[in-house]
């Protein structure tokens, strides 16, 4: 007879067999001992008791145990697969079924590469070969493709699980690591970042030793790394430093944990040069120091670009000012000769005028004056403008000083007889000048006008030269006039400071004429100065506060200058 399929007739045949055999156990003991077979039934009755109670203590702890697997495998905090040979899944967890975004039902029996990111899948396909070749237990990174075709970073540990006849199943726990994976990019991402910065950051422990510094931190002081690391901050402070700076800044750490200024630094090779730092203390979650990070940057370059705008910013002030000097000559000064020219045209083209030969020939002398100064004063503006845009030619060769002098006076002698002013020239006929004849001819053509212009009839002016050194000639210009106010003296070579009067005779006055010798005698890098009756022979007048006569004097070279 052959066994039967069903459980419930086999279960219901061995409880037969059972019955039966328990049944000629009792008729034995029937016939002779009623008794004893009580006492048998009895106890087997207890025995049935007891088995019952087992076996509900090993339900329970069935029941119990199902729970736990269903809590350790399915509500795992890690995904868990089962893959047979060919990488079909036949087992997946409620976790790793959530990762995928698929129903545990519709993971089963899909191929497990199908959610592998297409990048990584030759990654895996190596790994599962050295699993199935090495037996050993593989742990490797990739990505996985969730169902929308979103991406996560995933941790597969895979291992190798044998069956009957060498057949064997992958068993592959997933775990997703998209955090970690971003942190790690995160802290990759600041530590190149601080490693290549062009500022300088180094960090020292508790006991302020260096523990890292940067490329930048390296290359700025000159120090390799290893000659660092372990070495106490103080390697790189100057000495040099205020006192009262270094206090205030460990006061501040002290006290705020932080500090910002500007200290000195020095290089391996000794060279210190100016920083500004930037120090906080890293202090752990009981507020205890244990390192402290410090950025520096070189500001060498800062500080002279400073430097450079702050001198480009005072020379702008000062172009401003020249050129409201210069607006103001304009609008003034080049005024005044034109007034004179209309006053008498007007009276020379009136029809009534009876004018006699006499007050004709005033009226052309003053026209002729006029014309003169307009003349002076066109040729300094223009000589000006020249020098201010650079475009004055500057050709310094070997002159003779006693042959420009004597040219000059001969070109201002006409109106120093007009006052009855005796110009004398003590220059020796062998002294000669390294300079511009332009700009020289400019210099003797303005201080000896103005000489003329402010001595008063009967006067004297004086031209004398000295060598002082073998490349250096000083010249002065002495006159009798009227002299320059101690107020005046300091203002006189200044563009944006306006110092004119008129001379002893009237004569009109800018003061550019003194701001071009300045300029012209600054080009061959020579210097001018001026000094009121230098000898005391001269009676000044006391009620101004002028002295007798102003002499100026100054310096230019007696050959080229040697490179």
């Amino acid at each position: 007879m052959e066994p039967s399929n069903d459980p419930k007739a086999e279960l219901r045949k061995l409880a037969e067999e059972k019955w039966h055999e328990y049944e000629m156990n009792v008729k034995k003991l029937g016939q002779h001992d009623p008794q004893r077979l009580i006492h048998e039934l009895e106890v087997h009755q207890i025995e049935l008791e007891l088995q019952n109670e087992e076996l509900q203590l090993a339900k329970q702890e069935l029941d119990e145990s199902r729970e736990k697997y269903f809590d350790l495998y399915d509500l795992a905090p890690v995904g868990y697969l089962t893959l047979t040979e060919s990488g079909i899944i036949c087992h997946a967890n409620l976790t790793a079924a959530k990762m995928l975004g698929v129903e545990r039902k519709k993971l089963e029996n899909k191929l497990f590469y199908r959610f592998i990111c297409s990048a990584d899948q030759d990654t895996y396909y190596l790994k599962h070969n050295q699993l199935v070749t090495s037996g050993e237990r593989q742990q490797f990174d990739l990505r996985l493709k969730r169902n929308d075709n979103t991406l996560f970073w995933a941790q597969i540990i895979t291992v190798l699980s044998w069956k009957k006849e060498g057949i064997y199943e992958n068993r592959v726990i997933i775990s997703d690591i998209s955090e970690q994976k971003h942190a790690e990019e995160q802290k990759d991402m600041l530590v190149k970042a601080i490693k290549y910065t062009a500022d300088c950051i180094a960090i020292a422990d508790k006991d302020s030793k260096f523990i890292f510094i940067n490329d930048s931190f390296c290359k700025t002081y000159g120090f390799r790394e290893k000659e660092l690391i372990g070495k106490p901050f103080e390697l790189i402070r100057s000495e040099n430093n205020p006192p009262e700076v270094i206090a205030d800044l460990f006061s501040d750490l002290s006290e705020k944990g932080s500090w910002h200024g500007e200290v000195l630094n020095k290089r391996k090779d000794g060279s210190e040069f100016p920083v500004s730092l930037s120090v906080a203390q890293i202090v752990n979650e009981k507020g205890e120091r244990y390192a402290t990070v410090g950025i520096t940057r070189d500001i060498s370059e800062d500080i002279k670009k400073d430097s450079i705008l702050k001198e480009t910013n005072t020379e702008l002030v000062k172009l401003n000012a020249e050129k409201d000097k210069f607006f103001s000559i304009i609008a003034h000064d080049l005024k005044s000769p034109f007034t004179g020219f209309l006053g008498i045209s007007e009276l020379l083209a009136d029809e009534n005028n009876e004018y006699t030969p006499e007050e004709i020939r005033e009226f052309s002398g003053t026209l002729k004056h006029s014309a003169e100064n307009l003349y002076k004063l066109l040729n300094n503006l223009l000589d000006w403008a020249l020098l201010q845009k650079g475009s004055f030619s500057f050709s310094p060769q070997k002159l003779s000083l006693s042959k420009i002098v004597s040219e000059n006076i001969e070109q201002i002698n006409s109106r120093a007889i007009q006052k009855k002013i005796t110009i004398q020239s003590e220059v020796p006929a062998n002294q000669n000048v390294f300079a511009d004849e332009k700009m020289i001819n400019s210099v003797f053509r303005n201080l000896l006008s103005n000489a003329v212009k402010f001595t008063p009839v009967n006067g004297k002016v004086t031209i004398r030269s000295k060598t002082v050194s073998h490349d250096r000639i000083e010249v002065s210009v002495q006159d009798t006039g009227v002299g320059i106010s101690q107020q005046d003296v300091g203002r006189l070579f200044r563009i944006d400071e306006k110092v004119s009067s008129p001379g002893t005779d009237g004569e009109p006055s800018t003061g550019l004429g003194l701001v071009l010798v300045k300029e012209f005698i600054g080009k061959h890098g020579g210097q001018i100065w001026v000094e009121n009756d230098p000898d005391g022979h001269r009676e000044g007048n006391l009620t101004t506060g002028k002295a007798g006569g102003s002499t100026f004097s100054f310096s230019l070279p007696a050959k080229r200058k040697s490179n």
